[in-house]
């Protein structure tokens, strides 16, 4: 909690919100201070109850006492399954809820290159390494991700009604940051779109085809950079 006071207390404002994007952990920080100071619960209790409990993540943990929401939760690709096919099919939370989740909450970054695309709450709106900005194609496929650098890459596909999870991680001395895990998540998107629409891919999925052809020669010169490299990683 005395982090979290910190924050809220010493860490200068930059921009007015709403009006200005920062990728920080500061407001999850502050957002558990919040729900630990609202429900009279430790975080513990709270990661317990509202997020385990209801989503049946039975292999996770969240040690320690520090409402850091960001970083401290220790799950498995089984758990985060849970979690996804709790919020797809809105049975773990209310429509509602979900909904006001993934509203667009950078309207005013639509018009700028990002690596993601907007940011909904704790997640991205996915567009991704588009120089055109959030496009109105990116609108229409309704697509949610939260790139992590510990492991996980998830996807909320609302357009189409599917999620998937791609669980890995990369070791070495600059690879844990290196992006591919998500560049590969982009490569098996198109085919997982066929595969989940009942379209025959055995055809075209072992040799080019324009539908599939997900990332730039840019994008794979990168991944080559990271063998040949790693430090080009960084």
């Amino acid at each position: 909690m005395n982090c979290a006071k910190q924050i809220y207390e010493k860490v200068k404002l930059e921009g007015v919100p709403g009006e200005v994007y920062s990728y920080n952990s500061n407001h999850l920080q502050i957002a558990g201070a919040v729900a630990v100071a609202a429900s009279g619960l430790s975080i513990k209790a709270i990661i317990q109850k509202y997020l385990f409990h209801d989503f049946g993540m039975n292999e996770s943990e969240y040690p320690g006492s520090n409402p850091d929401l960001a970083t401290m939760l220790r799950t498995t690709g089984y758990d985060y399954e849970q979690f996804l096919s709790g919020l797809l099919s809105y049975k773990a939370r209310s429509k509602q809820i979900v909904d006001a989740s993934e509203e667009d909450a950078t309207p005013f970054m639509s018009d700028y290159y990002s690596l993601y695309g907007n940011y909904g709450f704790g997640h991205f709106l996915l567009c991704f390494d588009s120089v055109d900005g959030f496009t109105e194609a990116c609108q229409k496929a309704k697509c949610h991700i939260d790139p992590g650098a510990f492991g996980f890459y998830p996807l909320i596909d609302r357009r189409i009604g599917y999620y998937f999870e791609l669980v890995t991680f990369e070791t070495g001395k600059y690879y844990p940051r290196s992006g591919i895990p998500e560049y590969l998540a982009q490569a098996v998107k198109p085919l997982i779109d066929d595969i989940m629409l009942g379209r025959d891919i055995s055809e075209n999925s072992s040799h080019h085809a324009p539908g599939f052809n997900a990332l730039s020669l840019a994008d794979v010169n990168y991944i080559t950079g990271c063998l040949v490299d790693p430090k080009s990683c960084l």
